[in-house]
């Protein structure tokens, strides 16, 4: 956070500035160029997520790596994953996943509170950020209202 300059604090609906603001800051390394086993990572965690309650996209890249979404939260989920591929090579992918999945359910406060009480419902683990905001269990919610919509702009 610190070097980005960025707190999960400044994601909120109450200061829609402040979160837009949060969201350009996070997608500032979107067009870096990553070497080939970067470029691999970075397929496999950005195919591992979507920006499904604002788009629909099945993930936030296509197979090959290109965009497949142009909504915000997706340019800073993109750009987040490649700073840290670029600038912290030695985290997990799964970590750079659940690292996007908090700022995701930042994005989708309301939604992802009833996905969580599903998750919870199946005996499944909501605090694990993979279970609560990756593909892994996407839909599950189907049928449960949001409550609060999506926060920063689509």
């Amino acid at each position: 956070g610190k070097a980005l300059d960025v707190s999960y604090d400044d994601v909120s609906a109450t200061n829609p500035a402040l979160a837009d603001a949060t969201i350009a800051k996070l997608s500032q390394s979107e067009d870096e160029e990553l070497t080939p086993p970067q470029l691999q990572r970075y397929i496999k965690i950005t195919s591992a997520i979507s920006c499904e309650y604002c788009c629909g996209a099945k993930a936030i890249t296509f197979p090959s790596g290109e965009r497949a979404c142009g909504c915000a939260h997706s340019f800073a989920m993109r750009g987040l994953a490649k700073y840290l591929l670029i600038n912290y090579p030695e985290i997990s992918d799964d970590d750079i996943l659940a690292e996007l999945g908090k700022w995701k359910v930042l994005f989708f406060p309301g939604i992802h509170e009833q996905k969580a009480a599903v998750l919870e419902s199946q005996g499944i683990d909501s605090k694990d950020y993979i279970n609560l905001a990756s593909n892994k269990y996407r839909g599950i919610e189907k049928g449960q209202t949001s409550g609060a919509g999506m926060v920063g702009g689509c």
